[in-house]
C-alpha cells in the first residue's frame, strides 16, 4: 500500500534523489527534511504560477495594539481593498474542548509544591483564548497562523472607533479541503486525528490603509465573558505563589545583578513564580567527602570551606557542547560579576555523590552570565488564578448544525472534574476517578486514579465520593 501523501513528497526519479541527497550532505534528519523541503518548495516554481496560485502570508505585521493594555496587535503591511483576504487561517481541531482544562496546584502547610490530579481546577489554557468555538459545540478550532494577532472589537461597543471591525472570518473558499469537511458529521471528525480537516480566512470588510491596526468581532458572548473578568478581577491572594509574579524574560534581558538572595541552608528556590538556574557540569567528585554529620548546623565560613568549590570556569558560551541549566539558588554576590551559589541536583542527570549523600554543593565566583531565571513549575501565566479564559465565538449562521453536539444535552448528574467512583465494566468493583467528559444521554468518561479510561459510562454506574484526592508532590526547590 502506498500513501498518496508520502510517494507525493519524494522525487520522482533516482537523478532527483540524488541531487536531494546531494544538497542534504548527509543523512541527517534535519539536513534531509530541508532538502526535500526545498525539492517540493515554490522554489521551482514561476513568478506566474505563485501569483495564480499562492496566497500572501506577509499582509500583517505585529505591533503594539491601539487598544490599552491589549498586547500586540495586527497591523496592515500594505493597503488591503475590501473582500481581500488578508490571511489564511488553518485550524487544528480539537473534538473535546474539556482536554484543555488543568490541575489545581497549590503550596501546602509544608511549603511544598502539590499538583491535586483529583479534580479540575476549572480553568482552561490560555491557548484556548485564541481558538475558535460554539457554546452547543465541544469542537475547538485553534488557527496556526499569525491571524492570532487580531484583536477584538465590535459595533456594539466601539473599542476600536465608530465604524467598528475592519475584517472578519470565514470558512475557507476553495484553497483546501474544508468545503467538504463542514459536511462531515462531529463524530467523523471527532475520528480524524491525523490531517488537518478545515481552514477559514481572513478578509477585509472594507479598504484598509497601510499601517491601521485589524480588528474583529469575537462575538457576543465573549465580550460579555470579557466585561465580567475585569469588572471582578482581584489579584491573586497572598499565600497562592502568585502574589509576586515577575517576567523571567524581561529579567534575563536585563540582565542585572541577582535580585532575591538565599541563605545556604534553604532547600526552597526564591519567593514567587521565578527560580534561577545554573549553567553546570559535573566533574571530578573526589572532592566530595563523606560527611556524616548535619552540616546545616555549621556556620557559614566553615560550610564554604569543607564544601565549596571555585567556579570561574563554569562559563556559558555559545560554542560549547558541554553543560547544561542546573536549578541553583544564589547565596551572595562576591563582587560585580561573580555570585556565590548552591547547586541543586538535576532532574534531567542521574543523582550526583553530593545528593546521595545530602550534602551540599558550593561553588564561589560563579559568573553572572551563566545564571538565567527561569518559570517556576506549575507558576507561568497558564496557572494564574483570575487569568481571563475564553474562545472566539463562531457565528450561528456559519457553523455547521450537525457539530452541535451539546445542543440537546441535559445538564446532567455530574460535570467535567467531579471526583466520583465508577462501577467498573458494571462488574461490581467501584474504582476512584474523576470525570473527564460528558456526553448527552446522562454519559460520562471516567478517567481513574490509576490512569485508566472508560467511555460512555451511564450515571447509574457513577456516584460520588468523598475519597482522597490524588495529589502529586514536587520538590521543595521549586514551591
Amino acid at each position: 500500500v502506498v500513501s498518496v501523501r508520502i510517494s507525493g513528497i519524494l522525487p520522482e526519479n533516482a537523478a532527483k534523489m540524488k541531487e536531494v541527497l546531494d544538497e542534504a550532505g548527509s543523512f541527517e534528519i534535519d539536513d534531509l527534511s530541508y532538502a526535500l523541503a526545498r525539492e517540493i518548495s515554490t522554489y521551482h516554481r514561476s513568478v506566474d504560477w505563485i501569483k495564480e496560485n499562492g496566497m500572501c502570508m506577509d499582509n500583517i505585521v505585529p505591533k503594539t495594539s491601539t487598544l490599552e493594555q491589549a498586547g500586540n496587535g495586527a497591523f496592515a503591511r500594505r493597503s488591503l481593498s475590501r473582500g481581500e483576504i488578508i490571511i489564511p487561517y488553518p485550524l487544528l481541531h480539537i473534538a473535546d474542548s474539556d482536554v484543555m482544562g488543568t490541575y489545581n496546584v497549590y503550596v501546602d502547610k509544608h511549603g511544598s509544591l502539590v499538583r491535586d490530579t483529583s479534580k479540575m481546577s476549572g480553568n482552561k489554557q490560555l491557548i484556548v483564548n485564541y481558538c475558535f468555538g460554539h457554546q452547543e459545540s465541544s469542537l475547538l478550532l485553534c488557527p496556526e497562523t499569525n491571524g492570532i494577532l487580531i484583536n477584538h472589537c465590535s459595533k456594539r461597543k466601539g473599542q476600536c472607533g465608530k465604524d467598528g471591525p475592519n475584517v472578519e472570518y470565514r470558512w475557507a473558499t476553495g484553497w483546501d479541503n474544508t468545503q467538504k469537511s463542514l459536511k462531515m458529521s462531529f463524530n467523523a471528525v471527532e475520528a480524524e486525528k491525523r490531517v488537518r480537516l478545515m481552514s477559514m480566512e481572513i478578509v477585509a470588510t472594507r479598504d484598509i490603509k497601510e499601517g491601521e491596526e485589524l480588528f474583529m468581532d469575537y462575538g457576543e458572548r465573549w465580550e460579555k465573558a470579557w466585561e465580567d473578568h475585569v469588572n471582578n478581577w482581584a489579584p491573586p491572594a497572598i499565600g497562592s505563589g502568585f502574589e509576586y509574579n515577575k517576567s523571567a524574560f524581561v529579567l534575563n534581558k536585563q540582565a542585572g545583578p541577582i535580585e532575591s538572595l538565599s541563605d545556604m541552608r534553604d532547600d526552597h528556590s526564591q519567593k514567587g513564580n521565578l527560580m534561577t538556574g545554573c549553567w553546570y557540569w559535573e566533574e571530578n567528585d573526589d572532592d566530595i567527602e563523606n560527611f556524616k554529620d548535619d552540616w546545616k548546623k555549621l556556620s557559614n565560613h566553615e560550610i564554604l570551606k569543607k564544601f565549596s568549590i571555585n567556579g570561574k570556569h563554569f562559563i556559558k558560551k555559545k560554542d560549547h557542547h558541554y553543560g547544561y541549566m542546573w536549578p541553583c539558588s544564589v547565596v551572595s554576590q562576591d563582587d560585580d560579576s561573580s555570585y556565590t551559589v548552591r547547586i541543586f541536583q538535576s532532574k534531567t542527570h542521574d543523582d550526583t555523590k553530593w545528593e546521595r549523600r545530602n550534602l551540599p554543593r558550593l561553588i564561589r565566583r560563579f559568573p553572572r552570565n551563566s545564571i538565567q531565571y527561569f518559570t517556576k513549575p506549575y507558576r507561568s501565566d497558564q496557572h494564574l488564578p483570575g487569568a481571563f479564559r475564553h474562545y472566539i465565538e463562531i457565528r450561528d449562521d456559519i457553523f455547521p448544525p450537525h457539530w452541535k453536539n451539546l445542543k440537546d444535552n441535559p445538564s446532567g448528574e455530574f460535570a467535567v472534574g467531579d471526583r466520583v467512583e465508577e462501577n467498573w465494566q458494571n462488574k461490581g468493583k467501584w474504582y476512584n476517578g474523576i470525570v473527564s467528559k460528558v456526553y448527552g444521554g446522562d454519559k460520562y468518561d471516567v478517567k481513574f486514579d490509576d490512569g485508566g479510561f472508560e467511555h460512555r459510562v451511564p450515571a447509574k454506574r457513577i456516584r460520588s465520593t468523598d475519597s482522597n484526592v490524588n495529589k502529586v508532590g514536587m520538590d521543595d526547590f521549586y514551591a
